[in-house]
């Protein structure tokens, strides 16, 4: 994530532990990883013989074969369901440490003249929007982060 690489990686750490102790997160994971479990069951009892007999493999194979496209299916659900929460959480983060940036799509808000984001539209406070730039994240005179 992108928002994560303008924090310190302790501070990083810290935040994403954060977001995964609310309770809200862990029962969207529980929930998930209960509904694709419940429908790899499902499909395993039903077409797990059949489909052994019909490809002429093992059960053990179907079921190992099976098993990994239900889990490849369990990440990129996980994926869709957990990356919009976290970015807006770490997005949140930031602006309550003085980081002005939009919540909704990320973008740089330092120095804009209308609370306006000009990236995605979404109106944003005023008071993140400061022409100064962020002391945490200046550069030196030669160009080297401070």
């Amino acid at each position: 994530m992108p928002e994560l690489k303008r924090l310190e990686a302790d501070e990083a750490r810290r935040v994403v532990k954060a977001f995964w102790r609310q309770p809200r997160h862990i029962v969207r994971i529980c929930l998930l990883f209960g509904v694709i479990g419940g429908v790899n069951a499902v499909i395993a009892a039903a077409y797990l013989k059949p489909l052994s007999s019909w490809l002429r493999l093992s059960p053990t194979v179907t079921g190992a074969v099976a098993g990994g496209v239900i889990g490849g299916m369990l990440g990129v659900a996980m994926h869709w369901t957990v990356r919009r929460p976290m970015r807006r959480y770490v997005r949140e983060y930031l602006i309550r440490s003085g980081v002005p940036i939009c919540v909704a799509c990320g973008y740089d808000l330092r120095g804009l003249g209308d609370p306006r984001c000009p990236e995605c539209g979404a109106a944003c406070d005023p008071r993140l929007i400061r022409s100064e730039p962020d002391q945490r994240f200046s550069t030196s005179p030669d160009g080297e982060p401070s």
